[in-house]
């Protein structure tokens, strides 16, 4: 939460024309998503090497028992579990494909909304400055 506020204190004081402190709200909220992918990355690798770690431990342990027959079901039994793996990853790369579109679609709207953001602040500066400017109206002249 402080790293929100410091985010928001940032855009607030850096940017109070162009809509800064929506900005740093969403950045926050794109950094921590992006921050719970990377850990679900890494846990995944984390995993796989150690079921990996895992299956050679199976395969060196069955080689020193020197069972043809049962090393020959246990290398099937393997085979079956690498395929697994690999579905497992297959599926996980698509869906940090499918986060990184989401991601690169939800910066195109947030620019797209602080253009606008940014615009319509201009617009009212302008008015306002063009107000002050023609004080006429106001001091009875």
């Amino acid at each position: 939460m402080d790293e929100f506020i410091r985010y928001l204190l940032a855009g607030g004081v850096g940017g109070a024309a162009g809509g800064g402190g929506i900005g740093a709200f969403l950045f926050f909220l794109l950094k921590r998503h992006l921050a719970k992918r990377d850990a679900l990355e890494t846990k995944l690798e984390e995993e796989k090497q150690r079921h990996i770690n895992q299956l050679e431990k199976k395969i060196d342990d069955h080689l020193v028992a020197d069972n043809p027959q049962k090393t020959e079901e246990q290398l099937k039994k393997l085979s079956g579990e690498v395929t697994l793996l690999r579905d497992k990853i297959d599926r996980s790369q698509e869906s940090a494909a499918r986060e990184s579109r989401l991601v690169e679609h939800t910066l195109g709207k947030i620019d797209g909304t602080l253009n606008g953001i940014n615009v319509w602040l201009k617009n009212m500066n302008d008015t306002v400055q063009n107000h002050i400017q023609d004080g006429g109206k106001h001091s009875g002249k």
